[in-house]
């Protein structure tokens, strides 16, 4: 239920097309800095196989960064939310575990991140045909970007329980992140 209902509200249509805009500019000002010199065709291939993987590896460290700094967003005030709005009593008077009740709003929000990172697919799949990067390492790098934001937001789900304010959770979340 929770998924659903998340997946129509506002704020997550306007956090894709913020995502897009934001990930458009970032790639537009790394390919400007890119310098393409060559003469002959051969040349040419071998320099552009060279952006795909700066460019690639920039989008990739690219999505590590934002989705974890989104993931703790929008989990700040998953339990806290619920004791404010006096919900989490009737939550738990219902058959769900506690167990089940974190693991859906921690899968939900994580479900919503990575349709977001879909969007990225396409720009990876033409960063794949220009050459020079293998799948393995969209893959790897994809992987990594998920695991990251499930302890990205395991921890702030954690910290959300103990704090009812989002921006105090997110400035420890984020801290204990970077130590």
């Amino acid at each position: 239920k929770e998924l659903r209902i998340s997946s129509r509200r506002r704020r997550n249509y306007v956090l894709r097309v913020l995502y897009l805009l934001l990930l458009t500019t970032f790639l537009a000002i790394v390919w400007s800095n890119i310098q393409l010199t060559a003469a002959s065709y051969a040349e040419r291939a071998v320099q552009m196989a060279e952006a795909g993987k700066q460019v690639t590896l920039t989008l990739l460290g690219f999505q590590f960064v934002v989705t974890q700094v989104l993931i703790v967003i929008l989990l700040s005030t998953a339990i806290s939310g619920e004791i404010s709005r006096q919900t989490l009593g009737v939550l738990m008077t219902t058959p769900l575990s506690s167990m089940q009740i974190v693991t859906g709003k921690l899968l939900s929000k994580v479900t919503q991140l990575a349709l977001v990172l879909c969007m990225t697919l396409p720009v990876l799949g033409l960063l794949r045909v220009l050459g020079g990067v293998p799948w393995n390492v969209l893959g790897a790098g994809t992987a990594v970007t998920l695991t990251a934001t499930l302890f990205a937001g395991s921890l702030s789900l954690w910290f959300s329980i103990w704090d009812r304010h989002a921006h105090k959770v997110i400035a420890r979340t984020l801290f204990v992140l970077a130590a």
